[in-house]
């Protein structure tokens, strides 16, 4: 996938996670079909992006475990998952 392409996605997700936010009831959905249908199988970003918007709708139904993490432990723990996907991705791809 090109620069340009993984930024569209990237524009998509962020969308979706806003639309989530608000209560758009139908953008849970619209990740899951942007992640199935557009987004790379090592895209980081996207499968940051798609527990990030689970517990985002989780919110909007009124989860206050889920409030929680996304304010207290997520920040951090994003970081680490990102940083271990990355480790991940890139000795896969030092194998092949």
């Amino acid at each position: 996938m090109d620069e340009n392409a993984a930024q569209v996605n990237h524009e998509l997700i962020r969308e979706c996670l806003d639309r989530i936010s608000s209560g758009d009831k139908d953008a849970a959905f619209d990740l899951a079909q942007l992640y199935m249908t557009r987004v790379v199988q090592k895209d980081v970003h996207a499968m940051l992006s798609v527990v990030e918007g689970l517990a985002r709708q989780s919110i909007a139904l009124g989860s206050t475990e889920a409030k929680d993490f996304l304010e207290g432990d997520w920040p951090q723990l994003r970081q680490v998952l990102e940083r271990r996907l990355n480790r991940t991705f890139l000795s896969d791809s030092e194998r092949t």
